[in-house]
C-alpha cells in the first residue's frame, strides 16, 4: 500500500509541470504576458 503523501506529491507535481507548461503555451500566444505580481 502506497502511504497517502506519495500520491499526494505526485498529484501535486503533476499539476505544477502543467501549470508550467500553460505558462509557457500563453507567453508563447501572448506577446506581452500578464504578470499577476506587478497587478496586484
Amino acid at each position: 500500500m502506497v502511504p497517502p503523501f506519495i500520491c499526494w506529491n505526485a498529484e501535486r507535481l503533476i499539476l505544477m509541470i502543467c501549470d508550467m507548461q500553460a505558462r509557457s503555451f500563453t507567453i508563447k500566444l501572448m506577446p506581452m504576458p500578464m504578470d499577476p505580481s506587478k497587478e496586484m
